[in-house]
């Protein structure tokens, strides 16, 4: 819609709020963070079985490329066209 209408699009939460960094494991405990701790609606947008698939299968891909989980989340944002700054 946004590339038809010739506007760009900025991702909100490229990062789905640190999920995409690598750190959260199936099965494991990440410590809270200082925004994450009074975060009650984030809480009900991730942990399903099916984001930790995504996340298994972007730590592979990292590691394949030698690069970072969140180099290649950011990468593959920056590469859809009319996106212009993942914040």
């Amino acid at each position: 819609m946004c590339r038809a209408a010739g506007a760009a699009f900025l991702p909100w939460s490229s990062l789905a709020r640190g999920w995409l960094s690598g750190k959260h494991e199936r099965g494991g405990v990440v410590a809270p963070t200082a925004r994450s701790a009074g975060d009650a609606f984030g809480d009900t947008l991730y942990g399903r079985e099916e984001d930790y698939d995504v996340i298994e299968a972007l730590v592979h891909v990292a590691k394949e490329r030698g690069a970072s989980p969140i180099r290649i989340a950011l990468a593959w944002l920056l590469q859809v066209r009319g996106v212009t700054a993942p914040i």
